[in-house]
């Protein structure tokens, strides 16, 4: 089996030219991001996230649950957050998703009973354990009924006294009504996207606080449990105010997976990431710039060692904001391609920003397993040049393919894949070597390809 690393972001499935092909049947096993501010508006206006510090550790089992023991993936995610008060006492909360619906899954299951409290996530302010609770989200429509309102205040235990911005979630607390359901209330206004885990911060003015959380994470699989996915997206730094000060994520693998089980890595929006074989975790600098480093819960991995592991470090990174679509956690899910395919062939002259917006969030996405890198998708909105050999000099082009081209590998080169392309809108054959990625002028990886990532197109 070949071995790549796309330093880049994943997303969208394929589509052929007549029939769409299904990526997954939808069902996301985890998803996990940094916090987020659950607040009335979209982002924060005086709590900066100073600095992060993320480690992944990757694990393999076998699972007993099938015909015949099956190799699967897991991770354990950690996470640690210097958080900034710029302005005056203040209680917040904070959330992370848990579960969203998908076009497939409409449905939250396993969360119907809001009574508990969630141990998974387990959530740390100041090294003490917090209490987590379960709350949903839901974009609604417009211009809601006064008896629209009435239920939603009565029944759905909303978070705020204030309806949210047109595009922004409603959060609430009651999930059984939903499922009971109610005559003359739409379906659709009740039923919600989103289940997170939500906890309360207090600080004080210009405080600094420190919120850590430790997750156990079940990979997202195809259906022949061979191509396993991991996804952590950095988008929610979008909802803090300015930027994310400084931040380090480190990916490492358990002992028992060799580095040729990680088909690629890739990290959308962020700058070229180290390999690293035989190391140690060290996170001194982060530490350094706690108050009392000894609280952190995280800082019992530093110095530990690992086989094998990749970096990203990043300072003043601004993402691009995001909702909490399933597609900007795990956009090659589903039908988005024959979504997105349809869409642009009936618009060919749009900008494609919502076309493109899912893969360029910024995140990261792992792929584990035994399956090829064969089969990519044409996502960069101005198309990709067609090159005689792999070098981007202008006097090596010798064609262009349009975007949501279907492009297919015969020889990988570094980021460069020699492909016969098909290029629907166009109506047009091409052969020859593309870039998988580039970077712009900030240093921060685009992408021009995306992998389809799932075993049975071999």
């Amino acid at each position: 089996m070949n071995r790549f690393f796309l330093w880049c972001a994943l997303t969208v499935i394929l589509h052929s030219h007549l029939i769409p092909l299904y990526s997954d049947a939808g069902y996301l096993a985890s998803i996990s991001s940094g916090p987020s501010p659950v607040t009335s508006y979209d982002k924060h206006p005086c709590i900066e996230m100073t600095a992060e510090e993320v480690v992944i550790i990757i694990f393999k089992q076998f699972d007993l649950n099938f015909d015949e023991p099956t190799e699967t993936y897991s991770a354990e995610i950690y996470t640690s957050f210097l958080f900034t008060n710029t302005g005056e006492q203040e209680r917040i909360l904070m959330a992370i998703p848990v579960e969203v619906i998908t076009p497939f899954v409409s449905y939250l299951y396993g969360y119907e009973e809001n009574d508990s409290l969630l141990s998974n996530p387990r959530v740390y302010v100041n090294g003490q354990e917090v209490e987590v609770s379960l709350i949903f989200g839901s974009i609604i429509q417009d211009n809601l009924t006064v008896e629209e309102l009435e239920f939603i205040e009565k029944y759905l235990d909303p978070l705020f006294d204030q309806m949210p911005l047109p595009g922004q979630p409603l959060y609430f607390r009651n999930f059984q009504i939903i499922q009971r359901g109610v005559e003359d209330i739409s379906m659709e206004l009740l039923s919600p996207n989103i289940a997170l885990a939500c906890w309360e911060v207090e600080f004080e003015e210009k405080e600094q606080k420190l919120v850590e959380y430790r997750q156990n994470y079940e990979m997202t699989a195809d259906y022949g449990m061979k191509a396993f996915r991991l996804s952590y997206p950095l988008f929610t730094g979008a909802t803090w105010s300015g930027s994310i000060g400084r931040g380090k994520i480190s990916v490492i693998l358990d002992d028992d997976i060799s580095p040729q089980e990680l088909v690629y890595f890739l990290g959308v929006g962020l700058p070229e990431p180290r390999e690293i074989e035989r190391g140690t975790l060290d996170l001194t600098d982060y530490l350094s710039l706690l108050e009392n480093p000894e609280i952190s819960t995280i800082s019992r991995l530093n110095g530990r060692y690992f086989n094998y592991g990749v970096e990203w470090e990043f300072k003043d990174l601004q993402p691009l904001p995001s909702d909490f679509s399933y597609r900007n956690y795990y956009p090659d899910i589903g039908d988005i391609g024959a979504v997105y395919y349809m869409e642009y062939l009936e618009n060919p002259d749009q900008e494609l920003k919502d076309l493109r917006l899912p893969w360029q969030k910024s995140k990261l996405y792992f792929g584990l397993g035994d399956f090829p890198l064969k089969t990519f998708w044409v996502v960069n909105p101005c198309g990709v040049n067609v090159y005689s050999e792999p070098d981007d000099q202008s006097g090596n082009i010798i064609s262009s393919g349009s975007p949501l081209s279907h492009v297919v590998a015969e020889e990988i080169q570094g980021r460069w894949i020699k492909a016969d392309i098909s290029d629907y809108v166009n109506d047009v054959e091409l052969k020859g070597w593309v870039p998988i990625y580039y970077y712009n002028q900030d240093g921060l990886l685009e992408l021009n390809l995306m992998l389809l990532l799932d075993s049975y197109y071999e």
